[in-house]
């Protein structure tokens, strides 16, 4: 009995010594994140997985362990933790409501949100980010409700929800009373919207504004998503120059601060503006750079952008065969996505490789399958151009069968 007894104590003694020792881990790396700059170093992020695993067992630790969690968050989503981080802030998520922790619920809510939103999985993210905005008004916190609101408008821009995501923004900067950080996010998303609509100085003056605001604050990462905006803004107007110099300037700043999936993204925009220059092998270097980073984080998004500016480059090289699969890849993951405005443009650029090899009957077979599913889109801004587009090239196609015909 004495011996099952020291075991007894012993154990007890352990667990303390052990408890101990995670608290005083959590602590450590809370320091080192608060300092870290631009970003937590890799073997802080690997051991703050690894600790978080045990802290979340030690409920008496919870408002150190919640502290390190919304420290680390924009770290690990910035170094581009994409699921393995979304698993812990589920759980992080149902422990927070266990001690009845709502402000930390409301904030955890939002990043996971955001990761949802990364993920390409926008009802995920709708679900999260009205679940933060709901909390935070009931805390009575309108400049982290607005955060919310802000990023739940960005989902609706993604989803081509453009009035939506319009309202959501004036909702979240009549809250803001012009908090600089946040109102710029607010402009952000307006600029995005702008891009989606075909306005493209529209777009530019929403951009530069936020692009001003995230200065004030010297948010380096938020400026370079405003130039990687601008770079998109700009090739439109055939401001050539411009659009190269602002893409080149983010990819610079996300090389600065350490953000590789933003890196990859700007590296595509310059890419498109190489490609309006018909410099294709330039830009074909470009689009196979960010596509490893797109893999990597399996962003469904940008690997059909990437696809889709693939093919876009191969065919102007008339490498008919590799442009017709990387089209067909896009599609497969337009179809993922429902972004049906994109996956009309995309089945126009494979309907030109058909045609240009002289195969009309399947380019037109193509041409009408892209009209069929522009049709449940009527109304949409740039549903015009994508009817005149599609449809002349319909036509051409056509015209080349009747004359295949007749001869």
């Amino acid at each position: 009995m004495a011996v099952s007894g020291e075991a007894g104590v012993f154990e007890a003694d352990y667990r303390g010594v052990f408890e101990t020792y995670i608290e005083k881990s959590v602590r450590r790396l809370l320091g080192r994140a608060h300092s870290a700059e631009p970003i937590l170093p890799l073997e802080d992020r690997t051991q703050t997985f690894h600790t978080l695993h045990y802290a979340f067992k030690l409920p008496a630790a919870w408002p150190i362990t919640s502290e390190l969690l919304l420290t680390v968050a924009p770290h690990m989503e910035q170094a581009g933790h994409r699921d393995e981080w979304m698993s812990y802030l589920e759980q992080a998520i149902t422990l927070s409501r266990q001690m009845d922790d709502s402000g930390t619920t409301g904030e955890l809510e939002l990043q996971l949100g955001v990761l949802y939103q990364l993920r390409s999985n926008y009802q995920a993210a709708r679900r999260h980010l009205e679940t933060s905005a709901e909390q935070f008004k009931a805390l009575q916190k309108p400049l982290n409700r607005a955060r919310a609101l802000n990023r739940l408008a960005y989902v609706a821009c993604l989803q081509r929800c453009f009035q939506e995501a319009i309202h959501l923004v004036e909702t979240a900067l009549s809250l803001l009373q012009d908090q600089a950080s946040e109102s710029a996010f607010s402009y952000f998303v307006l600029g995005a919207v702008a891009l989606d609509q075909g306005h493209w100085a529209k777009a530019e003056t929403f951009l530069r504004q936020a692009y001003h605001l995230w200065g004030q604050v010297n948010n380096k990462r938020m400026q370079g998503r405003c130039l990687m905006g601008l770079c998109a803004a700009l090739r439109p107007q055939e401001k050539y120059q411009a659009a190269l110099e602002s893409g080149q300037q983010a990819v610079a700043m996300f090389e600065a601060v350490q953000d590789p999936v933003q890196r990859a993204i700007s590296q595509m925009n310059v890419g498109n503006v190489y490609l309006m220059l018909e410099q294709s092998h330039q830009a074909l270097e470009l689009y196979h750079l960010a596509e490893r980073v797109f893999h990597q984080t399996q962003d469904l998004l940008y690997l059909a952008h990437i696809n889709h500016t693939l093919g876009m480059a191969y065919r102007q090289l008339g490498e008919w065969a590799t442009a017709e699969a990387a089209y067909r890849r896009s599609l497969a993951y337009q179809e993922k996505l429902g972004n049906l405005a994109w996956l009309v443009n995309t089945l126009d650029g494979l309907g030109l490789v058909y045609l240009a090899q002289g195969q009309p009957a399947q380019a037109l077979t193509i041409f009408e399958t892209a009209l069929r599913r522009l049709a449940q889109i009527q109304g949409e801004p740039r549903y015009d151009y994508f009817l005149a587009m599609v449809s002349e090239h319909a036509q051409s196609a056509r015209s080349q069968l009747n004359q295949g015909t007749a001869n």
